[in-house]
């Protein structure tokens, strides 16, 4: 476990400044629907009889903004993962136009698994949040799969799950490091602007400030490469493992 996050750290570290400008666009992107989009839950809570359908023509802007976020995320997602391995030997992507294009390839088919991997999310967790934190950690790894070992939109989640299984526990451990991270920076924006500004225009009205936002999708954007490059190490530490024992039972038999 020690080898992966000192291989997952490395590589964060080589790559950050090359990755660091597309990790913050994909997380500014990601909070623009909030910004700009109507609050939907403070509106609800307001609405009179007669304002019914005003609230229903919010809702496909609110699902279409959301639509664009998520693809345009998924796309700035793919351009920092390839660009982490772009120096690496074996990457076929190695001029920027093959970066950028395979990106937007990549992130219109990562769509697919990313919506099917929600709601298999949100079925098991209908049943117990276990079954939910069980599954999600063991499909992870779909989008690594798909941008950097073309694995197919539907066959990369069964992919994932087949990696991680037989070392469930150890990717956990694995995976949680960087989510610390993340959730310790998390705290620490949240905790200076309660301090600075106070949280009672978000108590009072239901609406989180957009310089919050703002402050939280930078957060985000410098934590995310380094779970980006944890789970590419990860991911190959478990194909190695994987291959290893299969190779062990075809010699066996």
């Amino acid at each position: 476990m020690g080898r992966v996050l000192d291989d997952g750290i490395a590589l964060f570290r080589l790559s950050f400044k090359r990755v660091i400008p597309f990790s913050l666009i994909g997380a500014g992107l990601m909070a623009l629907p909030s910004i700009l989009a109507p609050d939907l839950a403070s509106f609800g809570s307001s609405i009179g009889t007669g304002e019914a359908p005003q609230l229903g023509s919010f809702i496909p802007m609110m699902l279409g903004l959301w639509f664009v976020a998520v693809l345009a995320y998924q796309i700035a997602y793919a351009i920092v993962m390839l660009k982490m391995v772009q120096s690496a030997e074996d990457n076929p992507y190695s001029s920027e136009k093959n970066v950028f294009a395979n990106s937007v390839i990549k992130g219109l088919v990562l769509f697919i698994p990313t919506i099917l991997y929600l709601i298999v999310l949100f079925l098991s967790s209908m049943a117990f949040l276990i079954p939910a934190v069980i599954l999600g950690l063991s499909m992870c790894l779909y989008m690594p799969l798909v941008v950097l070992q073309n694995t197919g939109a539907f066959r990369s989640l069964g992919e994932s799950h087949r990696l991680i299984w037989g070392n469930w526990w150890r990717t956990a451990t694995i995976i949680t490091v960087p989510f610390i991270l993340m959730s310790v920076l998390a705290i620490c924006v949240y905790g200076i602007w309660g301090i600075a500004m106070t949280f009672d225009k978000a108590f009072l009205t239901g609406q989180v400030p957009v310089g919050l936002q703002l402050a939280n999708a930078a957060v985000t954007s410098l934590s995310t490469p380094m779970l980006v490059a944890v789970m590419i190490v990860q991911m190959h530490d478990l194909k190695l493992r994987r291959e290893g024992a299969d190779l062990a039972d075809r010699l066996a038999s």
